[in-house]
């Protein structure tokens, strides 16, 4: 457990074989584990919880209980970027204790990236993201979703149009859903009120859907390739009667009377 610290780096160290998180960072700056090998938990691999510019970067995370990397940080009042990195790592084979919602990297807060990584072999998410400004790029996700349905390879939720805005292109993602076919497993999925989302370049084959966007506002989808996809791209306003109908007595319109929010973007 590492907890307030500063400007600490890990290098080259193996963990393994421990029941809960293998590295739990907490109210940290400036953390790094670098080059490290992370395997056999009944937990996390590596959790950053409200830390700023943290970096996991080139570790080797396999045969994992949850998930690989977690990491959130940042301001979403203020909309100051956590600034915490997961880059150029190998995960694999997560998920073996518990299956649903371990994800092989998980952002949440504000402004946190995940860059380079190959992520492969799980029975749910590669990626998902949660808040604000994230950024998904140039990485490579495979056999994935391998259990459940109603599910992504990059998976994003949100559930108020307040938390919104990231970036996610440039990923190459294949073999997305139950070897014996896909159903409601997609390659990028934009849940729920996931909102001002950019998603660019990406290169998506063999999924039931390449890109879906359930109910948000805002949303780009430009310059995509999507094979072997029953559905290339599904648009969907989900929940767009139930609050214009309700008018100010909807939830959201009352969250926002509430907390009224600012962008960077």
């Amino acid at each position: 457990v590492l907890r307030g610290l500063w400007d600490v780096t890990l290098d080259g160290l193996v963990f393994e074989k421990c029941r809960k998180t293998a590295v739990d960072v907490e109210s940290c700056t400036g953390v790094s584990l670098r080059a490290c090998e992370i395997r056999h938990t009944c937990s996390w691999g590596v959790d950053v919880k409200w830390s700023y510019g943290c970096r996991v970067t080139g570790c080797d995370l396999h045969d994992l209980g949850f998930g690989g990397i977690h990491l959130s940080g940042g301001d979403p009042v203020a909309l100051r970027p956590g600034d915490n990195v997961a880059e150029n790592n190998h995960i694999h084979h997560y998920g073996r204790v518990l299956y649903n919602y371990r994800q092989g990297i998980s952002l949440e807060g504000v402004g946190n990236r995940a860059v380079r990584n190959l992520i492969h072999h799980s029975a749910h998410t590669g990626i998902y993201a949660r808040g604000n400004d994230h950024y998904i790029g140039y990485n490579v996700i495979h056999d994935v979703c391998s259990f459940n349905n109603d599910a992504g390879a990059i998976y994003v939720w949100e559930n108020s149009w307040i938390l919104r805005g990231g970036t996610i292109e440039h990923n190459v993602i294949h073999f997305v859903g139950k070897p014996d076919g896909a159903v409601a497993t997609e390659g990028i999925y934009l849940d729920d009120y996931s909102s001002a989302w950019t998603v660019r370049g990406n290169f998506i084959s063999r999924a039931a859907r390449g890109v879906h966007v359930a109910g948000g506002q805002c949303n780009s989808v430009e310059d995509n390739v999507m094979l072997n996809c029953a559905i290339p791209v599904d648009l969907s306003t989900r929940f767009g009667w139930e609050n214009s109908n309700k008018g100010r007595e909807s939830r959201l319109f009352k969250e926002y009377a509430a907390k009224p929010y600012v962008t960077t973007s």
